[in-house]
């Protein structure tokens, strides 16, 4: 989106002062008190934990239904996740193969926020660059 700023100076005619504000390409609003900044680490902090608890569920999932351990789920997971699906790794009974399709599409929604927050992040260096 444009980028619009204004003076905070004195309307002549009404007295009233006028607001910077500035529109962000991703459509937040920055009024100069560093309010975006915060929300975007807020929103990398959130994203982190849900990294995190979607790997723990997982290993403590797999571990009661598959009896794999730590490093086997981690593996599963990563092809799970990147959509490689290599194969050496399947689950065996109808329960883990639908716990499977969960994890399969919270990883992929997972996946696909994290790299479109770090898309947004090279994005912004750019931009900042320009």
């Amino acid at each position: 989106m444009a980028e619009v700023k204004e003076d905070r100076t004195m309307d002549s005619h009404l007295l009233l002062p006028a607001v910077a504000v500035t529109i962000s390409a991703g459509g937040a609003v920055d009024d100069g008190t560093g309010a975006e900044s915060l929300a975007r680490m807020h929103k990398r902090r959130v994203y982190v934990a849900l990294g995190i608890t979607y790997w723990a569920v997982a290993v403590v999932v797999f571990w009661f239904v598959e009896n794999w351990d730590m490093a086997e789920t981690s593996v599963f997971l990563l092809s799970v996740v990147t959509g490689c699906g290599y194969g050496h790794l399947v689950p065996s009974g109808s329960v883990g193969k639908v716990i499977t399709s969960v994890f399969i599409v919270s990883g992929l929604i997972l996946f696909a926020t994290v790299a479109g927050q770090i898309l947004d992040f090279l994005v912004r260096g750019e931009i900042e660059y320009v």
